[in-house]
């Protein structure tokens, strides 16, 4: 109940409230006011009425000393008769020294003298009467004593007269300041009520210009002050949020461009891609949409990257997107995943020949050539594609199977499309199993160096050396030569590990070799490839393999192709110059079936140039492939450079290069690539 009462107290209205406060207080103060004046009148009634009954007690006492003394009950009598005047006296008696009781009138129960009355004066209040007891002395001797018993119920009723017109003065008090404070409180309560008003209105309205009036300078005139500045802060604070928030707009719109849009080609990113993908997909099982999803890989960009930088760069991937977006359906969706990769969802994909035909409109887009910085650039693109729902509706092999069908269209030679067949997931699968093959063999030393031999072309044919070759030797499908893993080692990234192994087991096996008498100590060859280039640790890994070793540097030949020395940039020049430096020999292997430019003669510390066998296999009937060895050997006799000719099966061969002035020679003519074991045995 109490807990009631209290939310009906909190909920009320503030001139209930202060009318409520107002009762009770003002109840409160006539109740305690009454109670204080009946208490006053009541004390003051009472002493006056008892000084009066002792007073009298006295005189009655002292005139009826002689006659009690003098055992006279009459003139006792006469005494106390005076009393029957008073109506308030019901009872007066004299009693003897002995407490006998000598004159009395009225009537009363038995009563008996106190002791105390010897002493003095005693009173005595029994329920409405009022006892007065006076000691009779005469020459201060106690003789006996006076009683006299008074009715207060007289009294109380004017005691009760009193209060009641004290509380009716305080009635009319109270109500006449019930109608002064209804008078009164509209006006007080009036600028708190305007105050609120305006808060609703306010509220309504969601306008903060307007301000409360100050009415007074009192306590609610500095309320609505307060209400005024906290206004003007509101509207402070609304202004600095509105702004705040239009720079969150500003930022959140910046941050959704970054988040979702790529800033080269302005075109939706890979965040934006797999997300709509995801989407798409969803709608493929619910509404049996079809959808496909391309793969689109730029040809080459690297090479322009690497030649023109990558300011040329970003203006061709800027233009191919800007031509790519003009062959496409406005319903198409093209994004770029990054590098030179993009992706186009056709939301609304018919059969195959649609597909092909807008694959088939990229490519055309992308044939014509870039004019940018007054020099035209080609790029071309490979293209691979899957139907969804027809090859998948899961988001993981979408991707893999349009990667899956891009990377095939660029083993067909590239610019071209290719769409998802069940065919290149087995093979895809067999590539896993054997990279997985490859890693655990790598793991397990499975790999075997072989060395074929590379001999001086005159008529000893003299032992100089040997190239280093790597063997995989297969549980189950035997000894694989390196043309059937090392591709494969080069797109996983494996061959750094696998060539930092060959040059370490080359170097130890080379350094085991015996020299021969008069003769140069052997050297070994070992190939280099384009990953192994790129590391940054691969002149710490020579320096390494030759110091464990102990390998001369001169007894070192690193072969490079002409793919490797593409890459003109002044890194690779640095990094090759550097092998140099070491002592290490650099040879350039399958001189002549690459760009064959005469500025890597120039650029690179070449130190010997290896004729391709393709030149060699048809020689001496071919007279094209005659020729440009007689050309090659010519370059290297004018530079100083070293040519070695590979693939020599038979004696003829070998004479004619001889003749041609060809140094020196390797191929099955001389020896097959034999196991480190057997060489080590020939070398001896």
């Amino acid at each position: 109940m109490l807990s009631t009462m209290r939310h009906k107290w909190i909920d009320m209205r503030l001139r209930h409230k202060l009318l409520l406060t107002y009762l009770l207080i003002g109840s409160l103060a006539a109740l305690v006011s009454a109670a204080f004046i009946s208490w006053g009148a009541w004390n003051s009634v009472r002493e006056r009425a008892e000084i009066d009954a002792l007073t009298r007690a006295h005189v009655i006492a002292e005139n009826s000393a002689a006659g009690l003394a003098f055992r006279d009950a009459d003139a006792v009598a006469d005494t106390l008769n005076v009393l029957r005047i008073d109506k308030r006296v019901r009872y007066a008696a004299v009693f003897d020294g002995r407490g006998q009781s000598f004159v009395a009138i009225g009537h009363a129960d038995p009563v008996t003298v106190p002791g105390e009355v010897a002493s003095g004066d005693w009173v005595q209040r029994s329920g409405d009467y009022l006892d007065i007891w006076a000691p009779i002395r005469i020459d201060r001797k106690y003789f006996g004593a006076l009683i006299v018993r008074e009715d207060m119920r007289g009294i109380y009723q004017r005691v009760a007269s009193l209060v009641g017109v004290v509380l009716l003065g305080l009635l009319l008090a109270g109500v006449m300041g019930w109608l002064v404070i209804l008078r009164v409180l509209p006006r007080v309560l009036r600028p708190l009520n305007d105050l609120t008003s305006l808060m609703q209105q306010m509220t309504q309205q969601g306008n903060y210009s307007y301000r409360a009036r100050t009415h007074a300078h009192d306590e609610v005139g500095d309320l609505a002050q307060s209400f005024n500045r906290m206004l003007d802060q509101i509207e402070c604070n609304n202004q600095a949020l509105s702004d705040e928030l239009r720079q969150r707009r500003e930022v959140e719109s910046k941050l959704d461009q970054l988040a979702h849009y790529d800033n080269v080609t302005r075109l939706t990113n890979r965040h934006y891609f797999e997300h709509r993908l995801r989407g798409l997909l969803l709608d493929i099982r619910q509404q049996g949409r079809k959808v496909a999803l391309m793969f689109i890989d730029l040809d080459n960009f690297k090479d322009v990257n690497d030649t023109y930088g990558h300011h040329v760069g970003d203006v061709l991937l800027r233009s191919v997107a800007e031509r790519m977006r003009n062959a496409l359906r406005a319903e198409d969706e093209i994004s770029r995943l990054g590098g030179d990769e993009f992706a186009l969802l056709m939301t609304h994909a018919g059969d195959p020949p649609q597909v092909e035909l807008t694959a088939q409109k990229i490519l055309k887009a992308l044939a014509q050539p870039v004019h940018i910085d007054g020099r035209d650039i080609f790029v071309g693109c490979s293209i691979g594609s899957v139907l969804l729902p027809e090859d998948t509706d899961d988001f993981s092999s979408a991707l893999r199977y349009a990667d899956m069908a891009m990377y095939h269209a660029k083993h067909l030679g590239k610019n071209n499309h290719q769409m998802f067949k069940q065919a290149l997931l087995d093979e895809h699968g067999q590539r896993l199993v054997l990279e997985a093959e490859l890693r655990h063999a790598l793991d397990e030393g499975a790999l075997e160096m072989y060395f074929q031999p590379i001999s001086k072309l005159n008529d000893n044919h003299v032992l100089l050396g040997a190239e280093a070759l790597i063997r995989w030797r297969h549980p189950e499908r035997g000894l694989i030569p390196p043309g059937e893993f090392i591709p494969l080692a080069e797109e996983t990234g494996l061959i750094v590990r696998i060539g930092e192994w060959a040059l370490r087991t080359a170097c130890h096996e080379a350094a085991r070799w015996r020299q021969q008498d008069g003769q140069a100590p052997l050297f070994v060859s070992v190939n280099l490839s384009p990953r192994q280039l790129s590391d940054i640790h691969l002149l710490s890994r020579i320096q390494s393999a030759l110091d464990e070793s102990g390998l001369a540097p001169e007894r070192l030949e690193l072969e490079l192709t002409e793919s490797i020395l593409a890459d003109q940039s002044s890194q690779a020049v640095q990094v090759l110059m550097r092998i140099a430096e070491l002592g290490v020999r650099l040879v350039l292997d399958d001189f002549g079936t690459g760009y064959s430019s005469l500025s890597y003669l120039k650029h690179f510390p070449i130190a010997k140039l290896k004729i391709d066998r393709g030149f060699v296999h048809e020689l001496p009937g071919n007279l094209d492939d005659k020729s440009i060895c007689d050309a090659v050997i010519g370059l290297g006799r004018s530079l100083d450079v070293t040519v070695l000719a590979e693939g020599i099966e038979t004696r003829e061969q070998a004479e004619l290069l001889e003749r041609m002035g060809c140094q020196q020679a390797q191929g099955f003519f001389f020896a097959r690539p034999l196991p480190a074991s057997t060489f080590r045995e020939i070398a001896a």
